[in-house]
């Protein structure tokens, strides 16, 4: 049996991430249940975390291989039957150890990813999910189950939020890398929470002044909605609406061209995103658009009391920028609910 001693290796991974997820800072202690916390204090475990900080040392030139001195120690976590955990450890760093020694990666851990043939693999796309990156040759060489595994809603796959931002990065950073039939076939497959996530990734990339939220929703965001974004009623729920109000509010000057391409799929919801939803004055800016959004996701029999007094601060400022709203069939029906 391969032993190596010492303590955890803090040193980050070099900045060579084309398309990174979520970024999630590495916790000393994961989350309770998940397979990262037993392998954190497990001899596999820690053989794995040794192992790494050695292999670090060495500075290997990537797609040389594992150098010889650290690769017994590689191969011992890789062959044996009961490092299971050991390769949990590994899995955090497999964009890494692929770039080191794609073959060696992918005989020992790539191979273990699919669910079909490995009982590893949702402890495996689990710890990955920590902090996932990929690269177009390590895409391509787990693709089939990862895209398999994006749309699964079984507990045991942990992080799936953050593989779901991943697979986002990849659609917006390299659409080149997934077909077509790809993408959708794993939109058409997520559950509600999953495309929440999709309309969270999305938001995150409308950032900066509002001219460049506008042009990053032109030239990014609503053209990756108009394609894909799944146009069945029973997929548009009162959860996903709610998730595309608080992108709506972020959109800057693109406010009414989000607006209208998000009204075929918004529907009346109880609470939170009122609220944000004129922080950027959207009101003021975009009287029209804000008035038929409002018109879309309010219901008195929906809509909770404690959300109400949002709604009339909203309505105020629509009609002090023109009174004659208060003429507008749709105000009406909307300030009697704002003030019930």
């Amino acid at each position: 049996h391969v032993r190596l001693c010492g303590g955890r290796d803090a040193v980050r991974l070099p900045s060579t991430r084309p398309w990174p997820g979520r970024e999630v800072v590495e916790p000393a202690v994961a989350e309770l249940g998940d397979p990262l916390t037993e392998a954190l204090n497990h001899p596999a475990g820690k053989l794995a975390e040794a192992a790494l900080a050695r292999l670090r040392k060495h500075q290997p030139e990537m797609g040389a291989g594992l150098p010889g001195p650290v690769r017994q120690y590689f191969e011992a976590i890789g062959e044996d039957p009961d490092g299971q955990l050991g390769r949990v450890m590994l899995a955090m760093r497999l964009h890494y150890l692929f770039a080191v020694d794609p073959d060696w990666a992918t005989e020992h851990m790539i191979a273990r990813l699919d669910p079909a043939r490995s009982q590893e693999a949702a402890s495996l796309w689990s710890a990955y999910g920590w902090s996932p990156s990929v690269g177009p040759d390590l895409l391509r060489a787990f693709k089939g189950p990862f895209l398999e595994i994006l749309r699964t809603e079984a507990p045991e796959y942990r992080k799936l939020g953050n593989l779901r931002s991943l697979f986002m990065a990849v659609c917006l950073e390299a659409p080149d890398e997934l077909t077509d039939p790809e993408i959708r076939g794993v939109v058409d497959g997520l559950p509600e929470k999953g495309l929440k996530t999709v309309i969270q990734s999305l938001k995150g990339r409308l950032t900066g002044e509002a001219p460049e939220r506008a042009r990053v929703w032109q030239e990014k965001v609503h053209p990756w909605l108009r394609e894909y974004w799944p146009q069945a009623a029973v997929r548009n729920t009162a959860e996903t609406s709610d998730a595309i109000l608080e992108l709506l509010a972020e959109c800057g000057e693109a406010f009414a061209q989000a607006v209208e391409w998000s009204l075929e799929y918004l529907r009346p919801h109880e609470r939170r995103s009122l609220n944000r939803l004129n922080e950027n004055g959207h009101a003021e800016q975009y009287p029209e658009a804000m008035l038929c959004v409002l018109d879309r996701v309010v219901d008195a029999e929906v809509l909770l009391v404690y959300e109400r007094p949002h709604l009339r601060e909203i309505l105020d400022a629509l009609v002090g920028m023109n009174p004659d709203r208060n003429g507008d069939p749709r105000f009406q029906r909307l300030y009697r609910i704002a003030t019930q």
